[in-house]
């Protein structure tokens, strides 16, 4: 039967570092393990940890069967007050007063754990039905124990001295090495199990019943970082020292899935990278991604489809749902020239993070007869069709959203014109919020695009300079006034025109919407005097932090009415 110091760990973390799990015997010479004095080795802690495992060994005893061993279940231990109950029965008992002593130690350190907590209390717990069942079969008389409970005392003061390093991790320190301190969890609880085995009760207390337990608590930690850190400081694009973290962990477990590894091995590592995108709001660092490994379309046609595109379902990272987005009518091959003419234009918007644009995650050429882009699946469609089938919704607040993403967009340091704004381009996020997408693609469209419908009916919502090949932040003001108009109303611009080239001439000619022909509720004459002042000469027409300011007067004046 195994020594309970050896480690019997096959968990590996996903990520890799100098840092080696905080173990007792990696900092010092072995201790006596009549001293129940615990060392707690600081709260500096190193942005990523690796788990290597524990490394003592020993010579395997066997100890004598006792007359009668007795039943212990596993439920004996279930709540800190337990634990303490524990202590308070064992501290009597001769020959166990270390291992009482690091057992305290232990309550006393997880009730100050603040991350991760539901895997520490689970480790606390076993470490106290440990001590419970070594108390229940104890013989001080029987000198052939006396190596095995210091083989006891140095397995506890390993799960101390662990959980010692673990309390005082920041909360960004407990996200990026939650795998790794889960591993560790796991191999401690393992190395309690052989202890409690070495003392003669395995048959009764059906070991490693707590691999569910721990899967649960896991997750559950897992979702608690998640919510504690999304939106804070340690995940703002500012914080370069975290952002170079996260992106360095996710192109790692990218290049992880790219090598050979079995299905499971596979999906554990798409569910990890998942949940640190999901948690950072970043895009993953190699966006020319690949089938099967980061997206995979799902089914056999497309499930929507409009102007140069259909829209076909996908699966990112073998979980969540995606829109994947074909170029209609075009071939491989010209796909992929277009592709590679829009490159840059696609890695600066694959390179944007902020609420009101919609993510781009990449590329892909191996899935199937057409390449295609992914981005997230909007299940309330675009802004049009989410107010016909919500026509109460806050119309003014969604235009002040898509200049919230102009914003974005104007502000970069290089800064980027949208250039086809319009109602169809503007999706709807899961929570109601106006996400911009479909910018800059004039190149990646290329012929198809001069060929289709779309193209012509794009005029409605164009500047006038646009069509003499200028491209301007000016322009993008004009779109986002003929877009505002289109959701405030219900109507395209010039509706009362079929014929786009009809409606090219009558802007050319000077010609604008008139007001009596757009009238709705929100439609107030403060409303309507911004959007005239953006269909000026370009010179003439409000910058976008203009827009802004006036428009968030407009919607506080309308929530105030």
């Amino acid at each position: 039967m195994g020594n309970c110091c050896s480690s019997s760990s096959d968990s590996q973390p996903v990520h890799s570092s100098s840092y080696t799990s905080p173990r007792r015997d990696h900092f010092q010479e072995k201790p006596d393990p009549r001293n129940s004095t615990s060392h707690n080795h600081g709260a500096t802690s190193p942005t990523r940890i690796s788990d290597h495992g524990p490394s003592r060994r020993s010579d395997s005893r066997e100890v004598s069967r006792q007359p009668k061993p007795t039943t212990v279940p596993l439920s004996a231990v279930s709540s800190v007050l337990d634990m303490v109950g524990v202590i308070a029965q064992c501290a009597p008992v001769p020959g166990l007063g270390p291992a009482v002593g690091v057992l305290q130690g232990i309550v006393t350190t997880f009730e100050k754990i603040k991350f991760n907590r539901e895997q520490c209390g689970i480790l606390s717990k076993r470490s106290a039905t440990l001590l419970l069942v070594i108390k229940e079969n104890w013989n001080p008389n029987d000198e052939r124990l006396r190596p095995h409970i210091d083989d006891v005392v140095y397995v506890l003061q390993d799960v101390e001295t662990s959980m010692e390093y673990w309390v005082n991790l920041t909360r960004f320190s407990s996200f990026v090495n939650q795998w790794t301190i889960a591993s560790d969890i796991e191999d401690k609880l393992r190395r309690l199990d052989e202890c409690i085995a070495t003392f003669n009760v395995a048959a009764q207390l059906q070991l490693h019943q707590w691999h569910h337990e721990l899967a649960e608590a896991s997750k559950n930690d897992s979702q608690m970082l998640e919510k504690a850190l999304k939106n804070q400081e340690e995940m703002k694009e500012s914080n370069h020292d975290n952002q170079k973290v996260l992106e360095d962990m996710m192109r790692e477990m990218q290049t992880q899935l790219r090598g050979l590894m079995s299905e499971s091995e596979r999906r554990k590592v798409q569910h990890k990278l998942l949940v640190v995108q999901n948690t950072s709001g970043k895009n993953l660092p190699i966006t020319e991604l690949r089938g099967k490994i980061e997206c995979e379309r799902i089914g056999d046609k497309a499930v929507a489809g409009g102007g140069a595109w259909e829209i076909w379902e996908g699966l990112w990272l073998g979980q969540k749902k995606v829109a994947l987005k074909v170029l209609r009518g075009a071939s491989k091959a010209d796909v992929e020239t277009n592709l590679r003419r829009s490159q840059r234009q696609l890695e600066i918007w694959s390179g944007l993070n902020n609420r009101y644009i919609l993510p781009l995650y990449g590329t892909c050429s191996d899935d199937g007869p057409t390449p295609y882009l992914v981005s997230p699946w909007c299940e309330n469609g675009d802004a049009v069709r989410y107010l016909e089938k919500n026509p109460s919704a806050d119309r003014i607040k969604l235009c002040l959203e898509v200049a919230y993403g102009l914003q974005y967009l104007h502000s970069k340091e290089e800064p980027i014109i949208h250039g086809g704004l319009k109602g169809t381009n503007v999706l709807i996020s899961d929570e109601g919020s106006a996400l911009l997408a479909d910018f800059g693609f004039s190149n990646l469209l290329g012929a198809a695009f001069t060929n289709s419908a779309g193209s012509g009916n794009s005029l409605r919502w164009m500047a006038p300079e646009m069509q003499d090949g200028q491209l301007s932040k000016a322009c993008d003001i004009w779109a986002w006034a003929m877009t505002s108009l289109e959701l405030l109303s219900g109507k395209q611009p010039f509706y009362k025109t079929r014929m786009p080239a009809a409606v090219y001439n009558q802007i050319s000619k000077g010609k604008r919407p008139e007001q009596s022909e757009y009238d709705a509720p929100d439609m107030s004459e403060s409303m309507w005097s911004l959007l005239t002042s953006c269909w000026t000469e370009a010179a003439q027409r409000p910058t976008i932090d203009e827009v802004v300011s006036q428009m968030e007067a407009i919607h506080a004046a309308r929530q105030s009415g």
